[in-house]
This record gives C-alpha cells, structure tokens and sequence, in this order.
C-alpha cells in the first residue's frame, strides 16, 4: 500500500509501500478490506485497486531464521565456517595476507576480513583442507605417496628416502598424528639498532604408534615460530622401536633394551619396564615418550634438565636409537628390493603438472599448465 500522510512516511527517502498485510474481504469491483495490525487502528481498512499492489515472494528470497544455542547469560560464541577469500597487501618491505571468513550464523555478505596469522594461529582446522588441495608435489617421494604407490612410513624408512614434503606425513599417518608445544621462549640478540627479539618454539608430534617428531623454529611471531616447528617436527619423524619385558604376550609395551640419548650437558636413559609399570619420567620426556607410543619404561637423567630444549632433544636421541642395534629377530637373510624411484621409473618419467599461483593483491586465475 502506497503510504505518504496516512502513514506517517515523510520524505524522499521514505519506502513508497507501506508493509504486506493480508486482504480479508473483495469489496465492490476496486476495493479491498485489509487486515492492518492494531497499531494503524486510526485507518480506515477499506482501500482501492490503484493504492494497493501485489506482494511477490521468491523462494530463494525467503531466509529461515537459524536456531541459536544461548548460554546461561543469554550470548553465543561466534565459530567460523569457512574462508571464502585470500588477499595480499605489499608494502615496501612487509606483506599483510588477510582471509574473508564466513562466520556461523551469518550471511555471505556479512563475512568479514580477518589477519591470516592470527586465524591460523586461533583455528589452524580452517587452513588444513586448503592445503590439502593446493598440494602439488615436487618431489618424486611426494608424486608416489599422492598416487597412492607408497601406502606406510615403514616403505620409506626401508630404502632411507629422504622426506622433504611435510604433506607425506599428513598424508600417510593422517588425523592420528597430533602435535603440542612443549615450550615458547624469547630470544635476544645485539644488532646496532639495539636488541632484536625472537621467539623459539619447541613441538613434538606423533601418532602414538611408533612414529614421533621433534620441531625447533625461531620467528618474530610466536603463531609463525609454532607453524614452522610444526612442518619441522613432521619432516623429522622417525620410527621408535618397542619391544618387551620378560615373556612376549601380547603388543610391545616398552623400550626393546637400555638406551642412552645426550644434548648438551643432559643424559637420558631409558631401561625396559614389566607391563602396568607406566612412564616413570619427568614431565618433558614423559610426553614424548606418549606421542611414541611407549607404555612402560624407567627412565633417569642427568645434568642441566631445567634446560627444556636439551631435555627434549636427549629425549629424542635416546628414543632414535632404538633402532641402532641389532638382535636374533633381526638376524635373518637379507632380501634385497627395488626401491620406489627404480620400481616406479616409468611414473616418474613423465612430467609433473605444473601449477602457477598468482598471489597478487586483486585474485588473479590460477592456470595450470600440463
């Protein structure tokens, strides 16, 4: 309905239809009695044709109002959904990457710019299945494992091929492998505009089935130092071995002999442990040894242990050395295989697709050359 002085609608601005109410009654050839709410109870509810107009709705036009869950003080934590957009802005010597993200209960038009180091840092999950599709291998370990050739860590560690993509380790061990810092520490150091600092951050990773990793990286950022020791904990992933105390009933529980790992001025020993005994370690290499996969073990150490970094590391020395000797199980003829690269010649002898990503300001098209 057409609303100008009956309705109080003054001004240019002002919409020239006033509501959608329902008509109750045909009255006569041109007019209509409509239903208004109590509020226009001073209006008269007979109008004619030419004031009135017909409302059409679309389907797609209509939004359902979503159910929000309240919390005791009547509010509701805003989760994001997912990232819709990229963009760098370069400076002269810095570049600032932000994300468009869609948050939950809201509209596209409502999604908002984000930092991208702060949202990787607060829901690393957003980021995990872009990487996962923007992978393309540039090694030729990476071009088998993505073609489904090389189907365990084991096939690797085999022929001592080296990993130089963190993506193979996603890949192989898949949402069981976790991580956790250890430690986040700042660092110093004298330049002649004064002190610069850093942090350095220490994360262990593994599956909890025989496969651990160790990650140290420095950056200027703490979300930037903990990503990088992220990727370096995958890349140095290295396979424990476990054995058993007395009788072999059942899986291996413990370390398969006394081992002895050293970093710096700190000594780690580790002696095989009976079943049910658990972890007797400090709190630092009682994580590690979790994330190995060991269950029982007396453990002992010696020197500056109140020093995490080297606690950690003896920690990881002793548990690679598990496979540093041999025993009568192992004493077995050798049967010596090809070797991925020399097994799959042919797959890798044809070349590798090539992906060009532009990382522009304004998004550019990705084009993929064969």
């Amino acid at each position: 309905m057409k609303g100008v002085m009956r309705f109080r609608k003054r001004g240019k601005l002002s919409p020239r239809y006033v509501g959608t109410y329902e008509l109750l009654q045909h009255i006569g050839g041109v007019a209509y009695r409509v239903a208004l709410p109590p509020e226009m109870s001073f209006i008269h509810l007979v109008f004619r044709v030419s004031i009135l107009r017909k409302c059409i709705s679309y389907s797609s036009s209509v939004l359902e109002s979503p159910t929000l869950q309240l919390d005791e003080n009547l509010t509701y934590e805003e989760e994001p959904v997912a990232i819709i957009d990229r963009q760098v802005r370069r400076l002269r010597s810095n570049e600032f990457v932000s994300v468009k993200v869609l948050w939950k209960n809201h509209t596209i038009e409502e999604a908002i710019w984000e930092s991208e180091k702060d949202m990787r840092f607060k829901y690393p999950h957003l980021f995990q299945s872009l990487e996962e599709e923007k992978w393309v291998p540039v090694t030729k370990l990476g071009r088998l494992v993505k073609d489904g050739k090389i189907k365990s860590l084991e096939q690797i560690y085999l022929h001592s091929l080296p990993i130089k993509e963190y993506q193979i380790i996603d890949n192989l061990i898949g949402p069981s492998l976790k991580d956790e810092v250890m430690k986040i520490m700042p660092v110093q150091k004298q330049t002649r505009a004064g002190q610069r600092t850093r942090f350095k951050a220490f994360v262990v990773v593994g599956d909890g089935n025989g496969h651990v990793g160790l990650g140290v990286k420095c950056s200027k950022e703490v979300a930037t130092a903990i990503r990088g020791a992220i990727i370096l904990a995958k890349l140095s992933v290295i396979p424990v071995r476990r054995g058993y105390w007395g009788n072999k009933i059942g899986k291996p529980h413990t370390v398969p002999c006394k081992v002895t790992g050293k970093c710096g001025s700190v000594t780690v020993r580790m002696v095989p442990a009976p079943r049910g005994a658990g972890i007797v370690a400090a709190r630092v290499p009682k994580k590690v040894l979790q994330f190995a996969g060991i269950e029982d073990v007396f453990t002992s150490s010696r020197g500056s242990t109140k020093t995490l970094g080297n606690f950690v590391k003896a920690t990881f020395d002793c548990l690679m050395k598990t496979y540093g000797f041999l025993t009568p199980d192992f004493w077995k003829e050798t049967r010596f295989t090809k070797s991925p690269f020399q097994e799959y010649f042919d797959i890798l002898a044809k070349p590798a697709n090539k992906v060009i990503v532009y990382a522009t300001e304004e998004a550019a098209p990705e084009r993929v050359e064969a």
